[in-house]
């Protein structure tokens, strides 16, 4: 499996990680829910400089879709 993008910060995520240890279970649903990443929640709130982070999420959820 490839990575989750991040859609806060592109932040890239092992999809295999994400189920077994790397993150917590709360942060794993807020990950794929698209609400940020431990990565980027703890850096000061900022605007989303790339567009395309969006997009790039949803399309690693699809490529991870089981």
């Amino acid at each position: 499996m490839g990575d989750v993008k991040c859609k806060q910060c592109g932040e890239p995520w092992d999809y295999y990680g994400l189920y077994h240890g790397d993150v917590e279970p709360s942060e794993r649903k807020m990950i794929l829910a698209g609400k940020g990443c431990p990565s980027c929640k703890s850096k000061p709130e900022r605007k989303r400089k790339d567009p395309n982070l969006e997009a790039e999420h949803y399309a690693s959820l699809l490529d991870n879709a089981e």
